[in-house]
């Protein structure tokens, strides 16, 4: 590892980082990503060309089009094989994987992957999707300009549908794997976060030590996450109500009680 800043593929995805933050400064604060970091699955997963990538940046209705008749079962196959080439020098390695694309897709995941633990973050989706579209629409710029607010408005509709189907879709998975998922719901990582991870640490089999407990609770007052700002956004931007986008969710915030959540 100390030695990837001489190679010429680290120096190229650094270079590649550092362009689109100057072409869309405000993404760092929403999504911050590192040549040396790890970031999503989704990254690996979109190397098969059947990925919610290619189109949720910019505008590709026709793409999207076919996508979303698609099976993903290629990629997931293919993201299975490079686990296998990242992790071979530490097989007996856990993974931690962060893809927010996993909950559409969980009947694959468990498939390839039977033994694994799933932790699904619930969040008021009148918030987390705006959120999510107010991200997107900065990596626009670097592909398209113009019809800012038809392409907002066209996001947000696309991203409502696609979510609250994915949800519906994972509570259906999630009731054939008992066990093997666990609930959390966001705003409880900012009311009680270090009783938050007990109950992952609970939920995965292990015991948190004294030095992981230390550097969490060192973590959670430093709140690195702010260092290069607060990413806003307005639902309003995006031509919904909050209601409007809650009620194509059906049960799931009340299922949740995502309103005081």
């Amino acid at each position: 590892m100390e030695r990837w800043a001489e190679y010429p593929g680290f120096k190229k995805t650094a270079a590649t980082l550092e362009a689109r933050y100057a072409a869309a400064p405000h993404k760092r604060a929403a999504h911050h990503m590192a040549a040396a970091e790890v970031d999503e699955c989704c990254l690996a997963l979109r190397q098969g060309f059947v990925s919610n990538l290619w189109n949720c940046g910019w505008s590709a209705a026709t793409y999207d089009a076919w996508w979303q008749c698609q099976s993903e079962a290629d990629a997931y196959r293919h993201y299975y094989r490079c686990m296998q080439l990242i992790s071979s020098n530490e097989p007996e390695k856990r993974w931690l994987l962060k893809n927010p694309g996993h909950i559409e897709n969980l009947d694959l995941l468990f498939a390839i992957f039977p033994d694994a633990k799933v932790i699904q973050t619930h969040r008021d989706p009148a918030q987390a999707v705006p959120s999510l579209c107010a991200l997107l629409m900065q990596l626009h710029p670097v592909m398209e300009e113009g019809r800012r607010e038809q392409r907002a408005h066209n996001m947000l509709v696309r991203e409502v549908t696609k979510w609250a189907n994915a949800v519906r879709k994972a509570q259906v998975v999630a009731a054939r794997h008992p066990g093997q998922m666990l609930d959390l719901i966001h705003g409880d990582f900012h009311r009680n976060p270090m009783q938050v991870l007990e109950r992952i640490y609970s939920f995965i089999g292990m015991e948190m030590s004294e030095t992981a407990r230390a550097g969490m609770a060192q973590r959670i007052a430093e709140k690195p996450e702010l260092q290069h700002g607060m990413h806003r956004y307005d639902v309003a931007d995006f031509g919904l109500r909050k209601e409007e986008i809650r009620e194509r969710f059906g049960d799931y915030v009340e299922n949740f009680d995502l309103l005081n959540g």
